[in-house]
C-alpha cells in the first residue's frame, strides 16, 4: 500500500491500518467505527461506499454512543465493519457487539493485547493492566475470543506490532504483539 495519507501517520499505529484493511475488497460497504483522528475513507481500496461513526461529533461523521445508542442503519447493511482500537475504550460491550453484529458482515478489529511483552512487564513489576491510559479494559487473546464469540464467528485473533518508544520492532503475527487483531464472521 502507497498511499501517503497512511505514511504521514503514526508509525506504530500504520502497520495495524494496513492489516486491517486486508480484509476490504473493491466496491465493499465500509463502516469505520471510532476513526477520532484518522479517517480510512481515502485509503480504502477503490469504489468502496465509506461510513464512519464515533462518539465525537465532527465532519462527515455519525455522532453514534455505541455504549448506548442503536446504529441508524439497517441489518447486514455493511459488508465490513473496521473497528481499529475502540473495543478497550467501551463500557457496554453488549450493545456495541450486538448492534455491530447486527449491521455487519464481516469485523475486523484492533485492540490492546494484554499478553503483549509491555503487558507481560506491566504486570511483572506490579503495574494494573486492565487500565492504562484511556483503555477501559485489555484483554489476552483468550478473554476476546470469548467475548467476540457471543455475537460473532471468530475466524481468527492473533497478535500484531511490537514497538518500544515509538520504534517498530516487529510488524508480523506474533503471540506477544502489542495489539490483537481480530476477524469475525456473521
Amino acid at each position: 500500500m502507497s498511499n501517503p495519507n497512511l505514511k504521514r501517520k503514526n508509525k506504530n499505529y500504520l502497520p495495524r491500518i494496513k492489516e486491517l484493511l486486508n480484509y476490504v475488497r473493491p466496491k465493499m460497504n465500509v463502516l469505520d467505527v471510532g476513526s477520532s483522528w484518522f479517517s480510512l475513507k481515502d485509503v480504502l481500496p477503490e469504489g468502496c461506499s465509506y461510513t464512519c461513526i464515533d462518539i465525537e461529533d465532527k465532519p462527515n461523521t455519525i455522532k453514534v454512543d455505541l455504549n448506548k445508542d442503536k446504529l441508524p442503519f439497517k441489518d447486514n447493511e455493511f459488508d465490513v465493519v473496521i473497528m481499529g482500537e475502540v473495543l478497550e475504550h467501551l463500557v457496554n460491550f453488549d450493545n456495541a457487539l450486538k448492534e455491530l453484529s447486527r449491521v455487519g458482515n464481516k469485523l475486523v478489529g484492533s485492540t490492546p493485547n494484554a499478553h503483549s511483552i509491555r503487558g507481560i512487564l506491566n504486570h511483572i513489576i506490579g503495574r494494573d493492566t486492565s487500565i492504562i491510559g484511556e483503555h477501559l479494559v485489555i484483554w489476552t487473546k483468550y478473554e476476546l475470543r470469548n467475548l467476540l464469540s457471543n455475537y460473532f464467528q471468530c475466524v481468527q485473533i492473533y497478535g500484531h506490532t511490537i514497538a518500544i518508544k515509538n520504534k517498530l520492532l516487529y510488524k508480523n503475527q506474533t503471540r506477544f504483539g502489542d495489539t490483537l487483531i481480530f476477524i469475525c464472521d456473521n
